[in-house]
């Protein structure tokens, strides 16, 4: 599966990320972006894994997709 701007966009997160570490960076301020990166690898490898992904609003908990096997992806 190919998603060059969701790929391009996890690789822009990554990288600042990693320059907000280089910078020394403290507290969330850094942890934000590592945690951001995180949360759409694991949502990038469910996809190309063929596990189905769906899109929700803040309104909808995600544990009700979890509930079903789909990937959650917070769209806010």
């Amino acid at each position: 599966m190919t998603l060059p701007k969701y790929d391009e966009m996890i690789a822009v997160m990554d990288s600042v990320y990693r320059h907000k570490v280089e910078r020394g960076a403290e507290g969330s301020d850094a942890l934000f972006y590592k945690l951001l990166t995180l949360y759409h690898h694991r949502v990038r490898h469910a996809a190309e894994a063929g596990k189905p992904v769906v899109g929700h609003t803040v309104l909808v908990p995600p544990e009700l997709f979890y509930a079903m096997d789909i990937i959650p992806l917070q769209i806010e």
